[in-house]
């Protein structure tokens, strides 16, 4: 009779002992609901999510050149097939105001907007940019150019169109963006997309607004996310993906409990073990 209590002992160790471990990696599991971005959050199940098409209005977004900003400035000339470098025709390259700055590439020369929203290039002068597109400042350059460079074609770009992610992302850092706009969702695929237990729910954009930081927080697995105006980011901004909480109960607490509940099952069952042998 002893004997069917210490087996009815051990096997409701083992049940116990199985039951705890399922159940802390079910609660270290990221449910499915919580990876499946832009969602219509209204739909009840993933089926429909999954059978249902969706049409959403996408906000306009231009970006306005602002001081600070620096573009890159190219010429070609399309009768000689030949490229200007403009900072070859002044000595100086740029003037008080209109900073000609090198930026990472040796051959990618900027010229920084002054305070008071111009750019000074060789030989054209000062040109007023604030307040304009990239594409319209292209076309005002053109224009100015025109008047001393025959069949010259103007190309401007930013080149401190800087986005920074930091966290649950397959890879972290500096995004130089080569486009005149970016979307965070796009920003998200070129660091390799969300890594297993980012929190999509909550994702932080820090943007620097005058002399203040303002911290947004996003919602990737709500679909809305594309009709809302923090969908652009604008240069500097910074993507901060955190971790849900299964991420800490995966690496520590279920680790440590496993380890623990070995431990002791291990003494449990060598207390029953010795038992029995001194009987």
């Amino acid at each position: 009779m002893k004997k069917k209590y210490h087996y009815y002992d051990r096997f409701i160790l083992k049940i116990s002992t199985f039951t705890i471990i399922i159940t802390l990696f079910t609660f270290s599991c990221v449910p499915l609901r919580k990876q499946i971005l832009l969602q219509d959050l209204s739909k009840k199940s993933i089926k429909q999510l999954q059978q249902t098409d969706t049409l959403l209005p996408i906000m306009s977004f231009k970006y306005l050149l602002k001081p600070r900003d620096i573009l890159m400035v190219n010429m070609n000339n399309i009768t000689n097939k030949g490229e200007y470098d403009i900072s070859s025709f002044s000595a100086t390259g740029g003037q008080n105001g209109g900073m000609m700055m090198q930026n990472q590439n040796p051959s990618m020369i900027g010229y920084e907007i002054d305070s008071t929203g111009s750019i000074f290039l060789p030989v054209i002068g000062k040109v007023k940019v604030e307040g304009f597109s990239v594409l319209e400042a292209e076309k005002i350059i053109q224009s100015m150019a025109l008047k001393y460079i025959d069949n010259v074609i103007v190309s401007v770009r930013m080149i401190n169109y800087m986005i920074y992610v930091i966290g649950e992302t397959t890879v972290q850092g500096r995004l130089q963006v080569t486009q005149d706009r970016i979307t965070i969702p796009e920003a998200i695929a070129l660091s390799g997309g969300f890594k297993e237990f980012a929190n999509r729910a909550k994702v932080k954009l820090l943007r620097q607004e005058g002399n203040k930081t303002h911290i947004y927080y996003i919602n990737f697995l709500d679909q809305d996310l594309l009709t809302t105006r923090n969908l652009y980011l604008l240069p500097g901004d910074v993507i901060i993906v955190d971790p849900l909480r299964a991420k800490n109960i995966k690496n520590y607490t279920v680790a440590n409990l496993t380890l623990l509940i070995s431990t002791l099952s291990i003494a449990i069952l060598l207390y029953f073990n010795l038992r029995n042998l001194t009987k």
